[in-house]
């Protein structure tokens, strides 16, 4: 076989620099898999040295985990990334001025490094919308919730967590494009899949609002990276109508049990990584997702009757100190709306024997709330307690959820007209 003709000293230069990123970009990977957030520590150092020392950026700089994806923490990080990886490059382009030959192996091993580091987070992600655990089913209170009070991100959360079988669909989709990278004949379909896929995540994230747009935005840019190879043919095939010949692809390994120890790694990455993420998803599913425990009071509850120290208290919209609703949906929370309509969230101890109510605010130092409750029939609940020192009785009506054209609509085969409320 013929040697490959040298690089131009830009694509050697732009190689080694992506080279370098992509390596600094995804680590900890595959150990944070294993040791999760203990093997970030590296960079939570370098990122708070950053900020001490490089201007316009604060220190120290928050590193708690709170969700998001687009923290400074995590833009920083990038900088830091690129920065070492720039003078990787430097420092590698100077030792290799009298080589002027390209990396065509470096190259394939990129490949391999990227297809397994974004079908192992495509797994991920298909896993937690297979078994539909990524967006929740939408809390009881968001019924109550006023359409225009809801974030962006708040509402693409409740549009996806509506239709299990719409998020499950979608997971799947990104599964099936992750199991298709880990091995080299699929990597084509894999990455059509992965780039269709993400460049849609993508959108709905800087659309949404989602705070996941820059790690999104590395995912497509990898899915693009495998693609770039066959983008000629495929504009031959599909743009220009003319035929192609079969892809011949260098072996990685030398020898034929190589490339069966490579294929059976490949099998080992796919099973571990749908066993290990789908259990994930399950426990999250069952402990505060769809098939989590239900309170026993569940429902939404209008408040008929209020009365603070003997005093019967109108529901005027004025009254702060007067409630209008109270939430019941999983045993460990409660949502208590008052009439200017603002949410107080409180865990919930609930002694179902006992018929007692133990509610904490989310401040530590905040008094606890212990109440007491009768269910006189199913519809009807009568709460009586003392809240920070003044005596309280109501009667509850429970709404039926039939009531809410969200929950009651359902499916229909027939639609003499639209239904767009």
């Amino acid at each position: 076989m013929p040697p490959a003709p040298p690089w131009p000293i830009g694509a050697r230069v732009l190689f080694r620099f992506a080279l370098a990123y992509v390596v600094l970009y995804i680590l900890p990977f595959p150990l944070d898999l294993a040791l999760g957030e203990r093997a970030s520590k590296p960079w939570d150092v370098l990122v708070q040295w950053a900020g001490h020392h490089v201007p316009g950026l604060p220190a120290p700089i928050p590193f708690e985990e709170t969700g998001s994806g687009d923290r400074t923490w995590d833009y920083v990080r990038i900088l830091c990334a690129a920065t070492l990886a720039a003078a990787a490059a430097a420092v590698w382009s100077l030792l290799a001025l009298r080589r002027p030959s390209g990396h065509p192996r470096l190259l394939e091993w990129l490949r391999v490094l990227v297809r397994f580091y974004l079908g192992t987070m495509m797994i991920a992600y298909g896993s937690f919308k297979l078994v539909p655990s990524q967006f929740p089913a939408m809390p009881l209170d968001k019924l109550l919730q006023r359409y225009g009070e809801s974030s962006p991100m708040g509402l693409l959360w409740n549009f996806m967590g509506h239709s299990p079988a719409y998020q499950s669909f979608t997971g799947a989709a990104e599964a099936l494009a992750g199991a298709l990278l880990l091995f080299r004949r699929t990597t084509l379909p894999g990455a059509l899949l992965s780039v269709a896929v993400l460049a849609h995540v993508v959108l709905l994230n800087f659309c949404f609002d989602v705070p996941v747009k820059q790690f999104s935005c590395h995912l497509l840019a990898m899915a693009l990276f495998l693609l770039l190879p066959d983008l000629r043919r495929l504009a031959d095939v599909l743009l220009l109508h003319r035929a192609v010949p079969a892809a011949q692809p260098q072996p990685l390994f030398p020898g034929r049990r190589w490339r069966v120890a490579a294929r059976v790694l490949a099998s080992a990455v796919l099973v571990l990584s749908f066993g290990g993420f789908l259990t994930i998803s399950y426990v999250a599913y069952t402990d505060h997702g769809r098939g989590a425990p239900r309170s026993p009071l569940r429902g939404v509850w209008s408040v008929e009757e209020f009365l603070m120290d003997e005093a019967a208290r109108p529901p005027l919209l004025t009254d702060a100190d007067r409630w209008s609703h109270v939430t019941f949906d999983g045993p460990r929370f409660v949502v208590i709306r008052d009439m200017k309509d603002r949410r107080h969230f409180y865990s919930v101890r609930h002694d179902e024997a006992a018929r007692t109510l133990t509610l904490a605010g989310r401040s530590e130092t905040g008094p606890e709330l212990a109440l007491s409750y009768e269910r006189p029939d199913s519809a009807t609940l009568l709460i009586t307690g003392d809240v920070n020192g003044h005596p309280l009785r109501a009667r509850l009506r429970r709404r039926d959820e039939s009531d809410f054209l969200l929950t009651s609509r359902g499916f229909r085969w027939v639609n003499e007209s639209p239904d767009n409320r």
